[in-house]
């Protein structure tokens, strides 16, 4: 549960730039909730709602969130992307895998961010985890025999990037 809890926090600090904007105009903002379903559901969601409105933000005042959880169904994950970057949200906030690919699928211009288990430049994700191109950015955890690919591809051939940190920690 402390790592879901930290996921959820790290998620919810990813959404205070578009906070800190809207609490200067008090304007509502949208955020797009897109997951395909199993521990956000149930753990994860929960948090980051709490971290938001720890932070002022209030769903119903300043803060709308659309939230689509695609329980675990490829083909609703995709339908969910659709509808809300109909819904032009300020930012996407998705785990990683089906619900990140299908929201990167979507939309070119709305900001992405995202955090979860994997390698996000071995998935095809991203080119480069030190610079993140396009409209996604985020956090993904170190895990089992991918953490050995981190420091090659955070920096990237040719970078002057010369350490990678990552934060493991038992549950």
């Amino acid at each position: 549960m402390k790592r879901r809890t930290f996921i959820a926090g790290l998620g919810s600090a990813a959404a205070w730039p578009v906070v800190a904007r809207a609490q200067r105009g008090e304007q509502v903002r949208r955020v797009g909730v897109l997951s395909f379903g199993g521990a956000f559901t149930r753990e994860i969601l929960p948090v980051f709602r709490g971290d938001l409105q720890k932070l002022g933000w209030i769903e119903g005042g300043n803060l709308r969130l659309d939230i689509r959880l695609g329980d675990g169904n490829l083909q609703r994950v995709s339908t969910d992307a659709a509808e809300l970057v109909k819904l032009a949200p300020d930012v996407i906030v998705t785990t990683f895998g089906a619900d990140l690919r299908a929201a990167q699928e979507k939309t070119k211009t709305i900001p992405i961010v995202f955090a979860g288990a994997g390698d996000p430049v071995t998935y095809g994700m991203l080119k480069n985890v030190a610079h993140p191109e396009g409209n996604i950015t985020g956090f993904a955890s170190c895990s089992g025999d991918r953490s050995g690919r981190h420091p090659r591809s955070a920096g990237g051939e040719g970078s002057d990037h010369d350490h990678t940190d990552c934060l493991y920690g038992r549950h």
